[in-house]
């Protein structure tokens, strides 16, 4: 619906309203989507790197690092509208991707010094024209099709349960929330104009938590089972009652 509304608002100059004003979009399913950790994203990012296809590990260290999504914002990113020397307001060189957003709004995200130095790396190296992961011929953008079956290559190497490229916008949203980023600075980097899919990922945040705490509480557990079993296995003397004592 998103996108459809994206490409009626292109539109506008030409009808007199948007026919997707207005109508009710349902919510996504919370069990439909997987929160990949940071381990996990490095460690399929390096098996992509070895896959055929020479996209694809340039291509998740992006979504990884700045959570765009995959088909229709990074695999759609075209050469010309990257500023690699642009600089953000604490003068650090991060580099800028610009992009067409989810409702057909020009958006753009920065990078962080090490997407820079890998995405130019790989633009070097492969002498890419005019699309930053292009087709077999150069022409077009990766198509769609090529891409998940790539994706489902790395999935297959990294021996990793079967998830989705969206799945590491996800993760990232999470992993920035445990590590400590406020929620509408994590906002403004997904680009959610509400706070339910922030709310998603803050709950979820806290049920780590919760894990993490029943998971010390064990170990404490276990820890004063071998405290008792060790004191239970030494002499201890028996104290009599002091003199005048008032306990009966």
């Amino acid at each position: 619906m998103s996108s459809l509304s994206g490409c009626f608002k292109f539109a506008r100059p030409h009808i007199e309203a948007n026919p997707c004003a207005g109508v009710r979009r349902y919510a996504e399913n919370d069990k439909a989507w997987y929160a990949v950790t940071e381990d996990e994203a490095e460690h399929l990012i390096a098996t992509a790197y070895k896959d055929t296809n020479p996209n694809m590990g340039p291509l998740l260290r992006l979504l990884w690092e700045s959570a765009l999504r995959s088909k229709s914002e990074a695999r759609t990113i075209r050469l010309e509208n990257i500023n690699w020397d642009w600089q953000d307001r604490h003068g650090n060189k991060r580099g800028l991707i610009a992009f067409v957003g989810k409702g057909g709004d020009v958006e753009g995200v920065p990078m962080s010094e090490r997407l820079r130095d890998e995405l130019r790396s790989y633009v070097d190296a492969h002498g890419n024209q005019e699309w930053l992961f292009p087709g077999r011929f150069g022409t077009n953008p990766i198509d769609g099709e090529t891409m998940y079956r790539a994706w489902g290559r790395v999935l297959k190497a990294a021996e990793f349960p079967k998830i989705r490229l969206h799945d590491f916008r996800h993760g990232r949203a999470t992993h920035l929330i445990d590590v400590g980023a406020r929620p509408d600075k994590v906002q403004a980097l997904l680009r959610h104009k509400t706070r339910t899919m922030m709310d998603r990922y803050v709950h979820m945040t806290q049920d780590h938590a919760a894990d993490a705490l029943i998971d010390a509480e064990q170990a404490l557990r276990e820890a004063d089972k071998v405290v008792d079993f060790r004191r239970s296995g030494t002499k201890s003397g028996t104290r009599g009652k002091r003199k005048g004592s008032d306990e009966s």
